[in-house]
């Protein structure tokens, strides 16, 4: 008899942490239109230019669930270079992590390249092109364990060429370019890019 209670309230504590766990209150859950993995809320074109006036970068940026407009990318967008010619041009999308902030777990937001992207040289002649593979990486967070989030790195697959359109095999410092991601405005900027394995997230404030 005594067996038969203690093994009820084994069962009964497992059922309550499962129930427990599973309901977990993260703040900004739904800060953002996400679904399945995908941004789907509304954004809004913006345009950065040079000095002289000419176009430095032109895209989306998405607006959270209270309609404020964030610095997170989204969407297609173009990137040039100060002489007017294309730079680089492709798509972003959102992704999230779990940190343990001060009132407990909370999500945070970053864009990361998905898809097909094109990067130029100045001359116009295509530099690089490939479609990025999303891969689950892990990242040090202040939570025990850290987390795993969607980021896109390049492949065999990519094309690579100097500025007289040749193929040419990539450097490591290029490679490096391609997957690194900046998220943030002006005010507070940060940069993702892969450790040397390509397993886990690194991330450098901008200086």
């Amino acid at each position: 008899m005594r067996n038969f209670i203690a093994l009820s309230i084994l069962i009964l504590l497992a059922s309550c942490s499962k129930r427990l766990t599973s309901r977990i209150y993260i703040a900004d859950e739904n800060k953002y239109e996400i679904t399945r993995g995908n941004f789907t809320g509304n954004s809004e074109l913006e345009e950065e230019t040079f000095s002289n006036g000419k176009t430095k970068e032109r895209g989306k940026y998405a607006y959270d669930d209270e309609n404020v407009l964030s610095t997170l990318k989204v969407g297609e967008w173009s990137y040039f270079y100060e002489n007017g010619q294309l730079k680089s041009t492709g798509r972003y999308d959102i992704g999230t992590y779990i940190q343990c902030c001060f009132s407990g777990a909370c999500k945070q937001f970053y864009n990361y390249k998905i898809g097909t992207w094109k990067y130029y040289h100045p001359n116009g002649q295509l530099r690089a092109t490939g479609e990025y593979e999303i891969k689950q990486l892990h990242v040090d967070t202040s939570c025990e364990g850290g987390d795993e989030m969607p980021y896109g790195l390049t492949s065999t697959q990519w094309q690579y060429f100097n500025e007289q359109g040749e193929s040419i095999q990539p450097t490591e410092e290029l490679i490096l370019e391609l997957e690194t991601v900046k998220t943030g405005g002006n005010t507070m900027a940060y940069y993702f890019y892969p450790n040397s394995h390509k397993e886990s997230i690194e991330m450098e404030f901008e200086k």
